[in-house]
């Protein structure tokens, strides 16, 4: 197997104005904390829910588990809702739609005080959360959110340590719409004190896997799967990490990259990962680095549409906070010397949104500082930022295509001031019905995508909103609508399309009906041409020879009739 290693001898630094501002926080210091972030109450604003433990008795020693929603209104955060049994904490806690209802449920695994290690499930009811499962858990792991199998609903996978004698298998709770079911392992070479992440490396459109951590021989390890027919295969070894990582298209060519930070099994370490296009990675150590107790989050801090990477920990016993800006034409990061960030210690998290509205990132962090006068902290931090970050455009250039119970969508144009097209993320909607998400609803980084149907319903209608490297969206595109192949067969006697074949224009016969509309639909369900439905003769002169689908509303029915044109 191919690897490649890089020593970076000199780490270049940049001096600047502050680049974080401190706010006043309302979140709770928890210790043993984690953080997902996600618009809990479809108001368009990101919100955050945190798990972790407090000191109830002001004794030094967290004694109850507790986990907490907040909202963000006006640039403020405003404690909404708690979970039952108080969820879990040192552990990870994922915020995601995983009954395709248009709301953000909950899953968290870990420790809690009262019950041990468990593993909760948690229905958004739009007023709350309601606890819908019970389980034992795993601690010291992972937890990450996907769709394996493409049928629109999200699966999840944990990993970590169930007992001291279980080995250490990746579980994955495959979604259906009867529930989620403990199917086979996603992996058995699973970690402890490792991070995995389920994204696809090498653009096929198949889900793969970068796993770190320590394995069944309790050593550090860093590897890559590549996802064969749904089975993951060993792909690349690289230096192993004991600590976490997270990833991100730091180069914009459209391809995921990753950088992890923790321990090799010899001192702490700290490097990064940049993709080939096939799934292979360069690893380059940023030397001195590395950090005990780490957290790691990448994305855009300085709005020059490019991925960068804050860290934060411990070395040499001292807390540490570190800001690292991409710098794309040497390839490299460069060290911020004037954060303005306070240096926090773990375990505890670093996560990222926009508090304010301006289109950059803002820092939520937790953590302690050993050498203070508070040693547990919770602390929010304004981005001072004064470049200018305009949200991409969607994409405009939408088209679907059906095979078999299969519809691949894809989609084109999206453009942004700062990332670059390939460097974009984007986030599409599949419903039953305009403006639904009952197929599904999730991010993915390929232009493309694809969902696999027990049966294909009548009508699809999806759109896709661009997503940069700031973490700003645009408007979604113009609702494109996929006709299935099943819907097109239908036929009625009362409707006869002529001449059929046709060269250029084609009449309409019908008993009494009126026409009221008329659209036009490529073999493959992509609409082409929508024309009105009180001419006499309808020109198709700009269609290309082929089969077509063509949809009649009827100005006194409520449904479609369909035909087939044959375009000479």
């Amino acid at each position: 197997m191919k690897k490649t290693f890089i020593l970076v001898g000199l780490l270049p630094m940049i001096m600047n104005a502050q680049s974080f501002t401190e706010l006043p926080s309302i979140l709770h210091s928890l210790y043993y904390s984690n953080s997902c972030v996600a618009d809990i109450d479809n108001d368009g604003v990101m919100d955050i829910v945190i798990n972790g433990a407090q000191d109830t008795n002001s004794d030094d020693f967290p004694e109850t588990t507790y986990s907490q929603a907040y909202l963000l209104k006006n640039g403020q955060f405003t404690a909404s809702h708690t979970l039952n049994n108080g969820g879990t904490h040192s552990g990870p806690i994922k915020v995601f739609d995983f009954n395709n209802d248009g709301l953000k449920d909950i899953v968290t695994v870990g420790l809690n005080y009262d019950y041990g290690t468990k593993h909760y499930r948690y229905i958004n009811t739009g007023n709350g959360f309601n606890s819908v499962f019970d389980d034992q858990g795993k601690i010291s792991g992972d937890m990450d959110v996907f769709d394996f199998n493409h049928d629109g609903l999200l699966d999840y996978a944990i990993s970590g340590i169930e007992s001291s004698s279980a080995p250490r298998h990746i579980l994955h709770y495959q979604n259906s719409p009867s529930g989620f079911q403990l199917t086979s392992n996603l992996l058995s070479d699973g970690t402890i004190y490792g991070n995995f992440k389920v994204v696809d490396i090498n653009n096929d459109k198949e889900l793969d896997l970068i796993i770190i951590g320590i394995d069944d021989s309790d050593q550090p390890v860093c590897k890559t799967y590549l996802n064969n027919n749904g089975v993951l295969t060993l792909h690349e070894v690289y230096i192993g990490i004991v600590g976490v990582i997270d990833i991100a298209d730091f180069n914009n060519d459209g391809f995921m990259d990753f950088a992890g930070i923790g321990h090799d099994g010899l001192e702490d370490y700290f490097s990064y990962f940049i993709n080939d296009g096939q799934g292979n990675f360069t690893q380059t150590e940023i030397p001195g680095a590395g950090l005990s107790n780490p957290s790691i989050h990448c994305a855009d801090f300085n709005n020059d549409g490019y991925p960068d990477i804050i860290t934060i920990g411990a070395r040499n016993y001292e807390p540490i906070t570190e800001v690292y800006y991409y710098h794309p034409t040497q390839n490299i990061f460069v060290k911020d010397q004037n954060t303005g960030l306070i240096p926090i210690d773990g375990p505890g998290f670093i996560n990222s949104l926009d508090m304010d509205g301006d289109n950059d990132l803002d820092i939520v962090m937790t953590g302690f500082d050993w050498n203070g006068s508070g040693k547990l902290l919770s602390k929010l931090y304004q981005n001072n930022q004064t470049t200018i970050n305009h949200p991409p455009t969607p994409p405009t250039q939408l088209s679907s295509t059906i095979s078999g119970n299969r519809v691949e969508f894809n989609w084109n144009g999206a453009t942004d001031d700062k990332t670059a097209a390939e460097g974009l993320s984007y986030e599409i909607r599949i419903g039953t019905s305009p403006g639904a998400v009952d197929i599904a609803n999730y991010e993915v980084k390929t232009p493309s995508w694809y969902i696999d149907f027990a049966s294909i319903p009548s009508n699809i209608y999806w759109s896709v909103r661009s997503i940069d490297a700031s973490r700003v969206k645009s408007i979604y595109s113009s609702e494109h609508e996929t006709l299935s192949v099943n819907e097109a067969h239908k036929k009625t006697a009362n409707i006869v399309i002529y001449p059929n074949p046709t060269d250029d224009v084609f009449h309409i016969s019908t008993h009494k009906e009126n026409i009221e509309k008329i659209e036009i639909y490529s073999a493959g369900g992509a609409l082409v041409k929508v024309l009105g439905g009180k001419a006499k003769e309808y020109t198709v002169s700009d269609l290309l020879s082929g089969t077509y689908i063509v949809k009649i509303k009827l100005s006194d029915a409520d449904k479609f009739i369909i035909q087939k044109l044959i375009k000479k």
